[in-house]
């Protein structure tokens, strides 16, 4: 089976989240032994469509533009089984190098009209292949997709060519954010899963769609965080990407960003097998109390004090902020007394080891 891969992403080095989707959806369909081959758009020359019709009447099927799609990009997709459309999703819809992709398999078309009583059509002088949507959101609703959605089953499920999946992953800004890691790499996983059963079933098994759209946290704690995230950009005067590859984690400001930092970045395999309460004493230029309630699993950060802590951190604010940001080493500082640690000092040695 012959795929080809529209990856219609401006953003190069690593940065783009749908690329990188389509990367493991790719990594699927080929281990089903599918024949797939990607196109990353913004290496080539597209031209607008001019509206002429001249692929309809003077030249029926050729199209008057001698650009990169006429003489490679749209007889590859011409012979192609599936296309994938991989997009990030602006102002709710395609990006403009994949409309202007689009636009252009016009000659495929005839210029007759055709109805079936519901939808009236053109009828296609060449085979079409079925076809794969693919994208990626900041925002956590899945309904941001729904105009793309309606692109997608409405203009292009025509019956000659298939909608086979729509993939379409929100807060797509975390995956790539080591709080969440665990999260992400089941998305990912279930992305390229997703893949081999395209290849293999036609289709996109519910329970692996459920995994490729599970939540990764909740709308309020993405909202605080990306609003964190954004700031840290504009204190700092650095790109996200920028934020990305440095590996920080938002800067806080106040004891309430750092419950929500702290309830998430312990979250690993040891925090997991845990039941404890550890106790943060707070002074300096934020000072009062939270501690960490760790049952089960979860981790909940509760403002105030408790009568049964495990672990009490007693720290200055300011101190503790810049050991989770990686601007002072907790060991070191501990060694120093510039902050103190009472109770199960080998329960907080394996937690803060989990972040």
């Amino acid at each position: 089976m012959k795929v080809l891969a529209i990856n219609s992403s401006p953003r190069t080095g690593g940065e783009s989240r749908s690329e990188k989707l389509l990367s493991l959806l790719v990594d699927g369909m080929k281990q089903e032994g599918a024949d797939v081959e990607v196109i990353n758009l913004r290496e080539y020359n597209v031209k607008f469509c001019q509206g002429c019709y001249s692929c309809w009447t003077k030249t029926p099927g050729v199209c008057i533009h001698k650009d990169d799609m006429s003489r490679t990009l749209y007889p590859k997709w011409l012979e192609s089984d599936i296309v994938i459309y991989s997009t990030p999703l602006y102002h709710r819809t395609f990006s403009a190098m994949l409309k202007a992709f689009i636009e252009r398999t016009l000659p495929a078309a005839l210029p007759y009209l055709e109805s079936d009583g519901d939808r009236t059509n053109h009828p296609v002088r060449n085979r079409v292949p079925d076809f794969v949507m693919l994208s990626v959101a900041g925002f956590p609703e899945l309904e941001e997709f729904q105009l793309l959605s309606d692109l997608a089953q409405y203009n292009f499920n025509t019956g000659r060519s298939r909608l086979l999946a729509e993939i379409y992953r929100t807060s797509s800004q975390p995956l790539t954010h080591k709080l969440y890691r665990e999260i992400a790499e089941d998305v990912y996983n279930a992305v390229k899963t997703a893949g081999q059963e395209i290849i293999r079933d036609g289709k996109v098994a519910d329970r692996t769609m459920a995994r490729i759209t599970q939540p990764i946290q909740k709308k309020s704690e993405m909202v605080k965080i990306s609003n964190m995230q954004w700031q840290t950009c504009i204190d700092k005067k650095i790109t996200p990407r920028q934020f990305d590859k440095s590996g920080d984690i938002p800067s806080q400001k106040t004891i309430e960003d750092m419950m929500l930092l702290m309830s998430l970045g312990v979250n690993g395999p040891e925090a997991r097998k845990t039941d404890a309460k550890v106790q943060f004493l707070l002074s300096g230029q934020q000072s009062g109390a939270f501690y960490l309630d760790i049952q089960n699993g979860l981790i909940n950060a509760v403002s105030g004090e408790t009568d049964h802590a495990d672990v009490i951190i007693k720290t200055p604010f300011e101190l503790w902020r810049d050991i989770m940001e990686g601007k002072a080493d907790g060991t070191q500082m501990l060694m120093e007394g510039k902050y103190q640690v009472e109770g199960d000092v080998d329960l907080f040695i394996n937690l803060m080891a989990a972040r």
